[in-house]
């Protein structure tokens, strides 16, 4: 099963595909495993990424450099959430 990760960049690999089928992609590992996938499957109805397929890619995923002393990991936005304020719940006021 791939993750939510993967799935985005097997999603991106689709579009670039559909929208130039003669493409080749250049880039980290994990980007040309996912443009690999999405070729397998590309006009395929019903097609499924394999077990071995998504791994492999979620394992290219998790072993990109990241920020970690920035606390940046895999799995955090790119986009930060906004920040909601806090409201104090006896009082129904911001904090």
């Amino acid at each position: 099963m791939l993750e939510d990760e993967a799935t985005a960049y097997l999603a991106k690999s689709l579009y670039y595909i559909y929208e130039n089928p003669a493409l080749e992609i250049l880039g980290p590992p994990s980007y040309i495993k996912a443009f690999d996938i999405a070729r397998s499957i590309a006009d395929k109805k019903g097609a499924v990424v394999s077990a071995e397929n998504a791994a492999a890619l979620q394992t290219l995923i998790n072993a990109q450099t990241v920020e970690l002393d920035k606390g940046v990991t895999p799995s955090t936005p790119a986009y930060p959430l906004p920040r909601v304020p806090k409201l104090d719940p006896l009082h129904s006021r911001r904090v």
